[in-house]
């Protein structure tokens, strides 16, 4: 290859590559056999010879990298540089389009090239059901066009760096053999290959007068039109008369839609499609414990084409005697959360009778249910047969007393209690902390009594019976809040306030003695305190039988202590006899000075007089 101005300039071009105009919106499917802009790594085309084409990097007008080959070799006359895509697998196609995008360079801008210079490359194809790997067999292929630049560009654009994108689309067909190869046959031009795009187009799946038509594929231009029958969507029925039909074109499109498909009985058109009741549940399942039945199911495999699907339910006593003679329920029996209308796959039957057959029966339902014939209706169906009669839930509680740490509670019996007796259990939590732990208590009366409770706290209280090992349901349960601890009676006071009570009780009284005592004794009182001298004042009461002698010297007034202490005595009756000198009392008077009583003619002795002092 030779190194001219042409060559030189050529590297330029993938970078200047404008931004290309968009093409028109194509109506069908485009599916994709080759790209080359998508390829990152190098695309290992055939080049012959060694000194034609050359794969160069670039990047496009986003600056992607991309792939492209070019060729310059003006300056030599008698070019034929060949260059030969690897094998492309066609596919279900029949129709191949081949889009490329290239620009050439104008053979006037090239000075000394007139006679040597093209502006022109022929585009061939060959077939085969393998790659025909790197040998090129010219003769082998088969020319589809040559292709020639609507714009080309000359030096004055590559200074102004202005590029012009040739884009040219041509189609083969029809094809017989599993693939192909494309060829790209170099005469002299100076051009550059930036992209080649290879595909085949088709009609999309489509649903037309309740007719679905598939993906099909276009056809070469000698057909331009495949008719293509419809089949009927799901719940339509075909008019044999006149069968739903199209036609794909040779551009991937529908065109001239004839006959069409009718919704069958029970199911109305919307949307497309005939939409209609759903099938029956799936998989239902029953669990019974007492006098409740949990039941659970799965969706339908039909939803009837509709999203709004729901649930409803009937309920039957079959007796065993009358086979398929049910009745309904009716209004005993309760279902939780409801019986119809239900969204999620589960409900709860309540209240059923003990030794009875049951039938229950679960039918999905929609929008269109109530169009069709009743009969027609699909449900899921089970027979349950209850056994000995459910507890009979607890009514009627009452609060019998309240106090600080606990509440006396009694309640009803109920209405048909069993042969073995029933067995009460009393559930109690604090409010709001169920979930964290609660207490049970368990009786054969209808009354208990709770202890243990806090002081002014608030209490749910529950109870279930029991006729068996298994107990029935609890009832709502009642609220009840203890007593706080300023409001309880003094005989629930705590042992240790209580002892506190009394001591400071009893302090009290002794402190209030003493202090009465000592205000007394100064006042007038008993005195063992000696006095100044060595004499002590005593008074003589008389009094037929006995004389009794006071210490006078705590009072002020030795008269004011003898009407102090003899009161019912005359005051004529009273006068101090003598002074006993030394000691206290009488235990150390002497003989001459002893008192006589008024009936003795003998002086008592000194342990007489003392014994008399002490009293």
């Amino acid at each position: 290859m030779e190194t001219g101005l042409p060559l030189l300039l050529l590297p330029l071009l993938p970078l200047l590559l404008p931004l290309p105009l968009p093409l028109p919106r194509a109506a069908a499917e485009q599916v994709v056999l080759l790209d080359s802009k998508e390829s990152q790594a190098e695309l290992g085309w055939t080049s012959h010879p060694s000194n034609g084409w050359e794969e160069i990097s670039g990047v496009d007008e986003n600056y992607k990298p991309i792939r492209t080959y070019q060729v310059c070799n003006v300056m030599e006359p008698n070019q034929n540089n060949w260059l030969q895509t690897g094998w492309i697998a066609r596919r279900d196609g029949q129709r191949i389009f081949i889009e490329l995008k290239f620009t050439l360079r104008d053979c006037n801008s090239i000075p000394g090239v007139m006679s040597t210079c093209k502006e022109t490359f022929n585009l061939y194809y060959v077939e085969s059901d393998s790659d025909l790997g790197q040998s090129v067999h010219e003769s082998k292929h088969t020319k589809i066009d040559t292709i020639a630049a609507d714009e080309s560009f000359t030096q004055g654009d590559l200074g102004e760096r202005k590029m012009k994108l040739n884009t040219e689309l041509r189609e083969i067909g029809h094809l017989s053999k599993r693939g192909f190869h494309l060829g790209f046959q170099d005469v002299g031009a100076c051009v550059a290959l930036v992209s080649v795009r290879v595909y085949y187009k088709k009609c999309l799946t489509t649903v037309q007068n309740l007719a679905v038509f598939p993906d099909t594929v276009a056809e070469t231009a000698f057909a331009t039109l495949v008719e293509v029958k419809g089949t009927c969507v799901a719940h339509a029925e075909v008019d044999v008369d006149n069968p739903p039909r199209m036609h794909c074109s040779t551009e991937g499109e529908w065109l001239v839609p004839i006959g069409k498909c009718t919704c069958g009985p029970g199911f109305e058109e919307k949307d497309g499609g005939c939409r209609g009741p759903p099938s029956a549940p799936r998989n239902l399942v029953y669990s019974l414990r007492q006098s409740s039945l949990v039941l659970e199911w799965s969706a339908p495999a039909d939803a009837g084409g509709r999203s709004d699907l729901t649930y409803s339910l009937w309920c039957g006593r079959c007796p065993a005697a009358l086979q398929g003679r049910c009745e309904q329920c009716g209004s005993s029996v309760g279902f939780v959360p409801q019986q119809t209308g239900l969204v999620d796959r589960t409900v709860t039957l309540v209240n059923l009778l003990p030794h009875v057959n049951y039938t229950i029966r679960v039918a999905a339902v929609n929008g269109v249910s109530g169009i069709s014939p009743v009969a027609g209706q699909q449900y899921a169906e089970v027979n349950v047969s209850t056994g000995h009669a459910a507890p009979t839930p607890v009514t009627d509680i009452r609060t019998d007393k309240v106090e600080q740490k606990s509440v006396s509670l009694s309640w009803q019996e109920p209405g048909f209690p069993t042969a073995n007796g029933t067995e009460y259990e009393v559930k109690y939590y604090e409010k709001d902390q169920r979930d964290q732990s609660y207490s049970t208590v368990k009786t054969t009366s209808t009354a208990v009594t709770v202890n243990n409770l806090k002081p002014g706290t608030l209490y749910i209280f529950q109870i279930r019976t029991s006729s068996s090992p298994d107990y029935g349901s609890y009832n709502p349960g009642i609220e009840v809040e203890t007593l706080a601890e300023l409001t309880v009676a003094s005989s629930e006071q705590n042992p240790v306030l209580i002892i506190v009570v009394v001591a400071i009780a009893g302090l009290t009284v002794l402190v209030s003695t003493v202090i009465g005592v000592m205000v007394w004794r100064r006042q007038c009182g008993y005195s063992k305190a000696s006095q100044d001298g060595d004499e002590e004042l005593y008074f003589h009461f008389k009094i037929p039988t006995r004389r009794t002698y006071i210490d006078p010297d705590t009072c002020e007034d030795p008269m004011q202590a003898v009407h102090l202490f003899a009161k019912e005595l005359d005051n004529a009756s009273i006068k101090i006899e003598r002074i006993i000198r030394t000691g206290k009392f009488c235990r150390v008077v002497a003989v001459p000075g002893a008192v006589l009583m008024p009936s003795q003619s003998t002086p008592l002795s000194p342990l007489a007089c003392q014994a008399m002092a002490v009293l």
